[in-house]
């Protein structure tokens, strides 16, 4: 299909360097040719890619005049096989899964970093209209409007278990002198009562970036605001950075490429280690969870400080390094002074032995004076009740609550987990 489509691209080309008159088509039908060639071009020799994704995720309820920050989310995004595919930063490799199983709080979405352009320019469902040039961004651009009806739509919206597929409409500009896209917005109106939902309208700016040995464009920056019929509004600021070539399921670094040499040895497989089920895990915490720099999905660290046994053998030692992810990091709004944090530790590693590690969380103190005093409950003083049933869901999150209106938790920070086994009754 990519091949036919190729072909069509260069028999067509000769239309980007003809007249109307030439081609006798009018000016306008002309104009809107060349753009779709020129993306269609664009789009489909992009390399496979991915980018460090971070997500500032805001609301605002009426009568407020100020959005509220809630928390910020760090991702890696790719785009693989014409797929947008997600995962944590520094994880092994990416899965093709739903994103909800990542990040199952809060407003979340897909499409901006690479769908939504490819359904606007490679699909022959939008009907556009040419509005006229504008200034954008200190360019001289092309604007259109453009509308997609619903049997041509492939947008989806969920709220919760319910899901429903809504036509959409927005504009897009583009560099009235390179024909590069500069802007693109998708706009939902048209959504069934029973998702609660006014509009979901999503703006993205484009740029041109380097990846390989390539200059391509890319999303630069994507800002989604959701409207119940509450008038409440959520608002997602994304930026994608770091972007570079995916190649196969390799391991993904954001640093500087290792200067060039002979290969190294590969390292000696681990020695897995099984620990038994119901066993205690006594964590120190290593990382810094701070409430104004950490984000959802930085890596987190603990030491083992006693060991696990099972009979008279050492399973792992005291100083064992306990890895896992920041899962949830929020502030509840109002006078409450409370965070909501979530911590999964996914394996025990020491000296060459790594155990997988899926475990509850049972206790968790700190002797910061700064780190507030953290309670596993889910009911909070005043009688508030505050749950988070889809963190509380995944099998290893400690959920647990942080008194303060700032809070800074590392070493100091004590922790008891106890082993459980995986859901199919199998050790982890």
């Amino acid at each position: 299909m990519r091949a036919a489509i190729w072909t069509a691209l260069v028999a067509s080309a000769a239309l980007l360097g003809q007249t109307a008159q030439e081609t006798g088509l009018d000016p306008e039908t002309l104009l809107l040719a060349r753009i779709k060639l020129r993306m269609e071009e664009t789009l489909l020799r992009q390399p496979d890619y991915t980018c460090l994704e971070t997500i500032e995720r805001s609301r605002r309820r009426p009568p407020a005049r100020r959005f509220q920050l809630l928390d910020t989310l760090r991702l890696e995004v790719a785009l693989v096989g014409g797929k947008e595919l997600f995962s944590w930063p520094g994880a092994r490799e990416f899965q093709d899964r739903d994103l909800r199983e990542l990040v199952p709080t809060g407003t979340i979405g897909t499409g901006s970093f690479a769908l939504h352009a490819r359904s606007v320019f490679l699909s022959s469902w939008p009907r556009y209209r040419r509005v006229g040039e504008e200034m954008l961004a200190g360019r001289r651009c092309h604007r259109y409007d453009y509308r997609v009806a619903l049997p041509g739509s492939g947008y989806y919206l969920r709220v919760g278990e319910r899901k429903a597929r809504v036509p959409y409409e927005g504009s897009f500009w583009v560099d009235a002198e390179s024909l590069d896209l500069v802007r693109l917005i998708v706009e939902a109106r048209e959504i069934p009562p029973e998702l609660e939902l006014e509009s979901v309208t999503e703006t993205i700016d484009y740029a041109r970036m380097v990846i390989g040995q390539g200059e391509f464009l890319l999303p630069r920056r994507s800002e989604t605001v959701l409207v119940d019929l509450a008038g409440t509004e959520h608002r997602n600021r994304t930026s994608f950075t770091d972007c570079r070539q995916y190649v196969g399921e390799s391991r993904l670094t954001f640093g500087e490429p290792p200067e060039s040499g002979p290969e190294p040895a590969p390292a000696p497989a681990p020695v897995e280690v099984e620990l038994p089920g119901n066993a205690y895990v006594d964590l120190e915490l290593e990382s810094v969870i701070d409430g104004a720099r950490s984000r959802i999905g930085d890596p987190v660290e603990a030491i083992l400080r006693t060991p696990i046994r099972r009979g008279k053998q050492i399973l792992m030692p005291k100083g064992a390094v306990a890895r896992g992810r920041l899962l949830h990091l929020e502030r509840l709004g109002g006078r409450l002074g409370w965070y909501v944090v979530a911590i999964q530790f996914e394996v025990l590693e020491h000296a060459g032995r790594r155990a997988p590690l899926l475990a509850r969380l049972e206790e968790i103190t700190s002797a910061l004076p700064l780190g507030g005093r953290p309670a596993v409950a889910a009911a909070l003083p005043g009688g508030v009740q505050v749950r988070r049933p889809a963190l509380e869901a995944i099998p290893g999150a400690g959920v647990f609550y942080v008194r303060g209106e700032m809070i800074r938790l590392g070493p100091g920070t004590w922790m008891t987990w106890r082993t459980i086994k995986k859901p199919d009754g199998t050790s982890p």
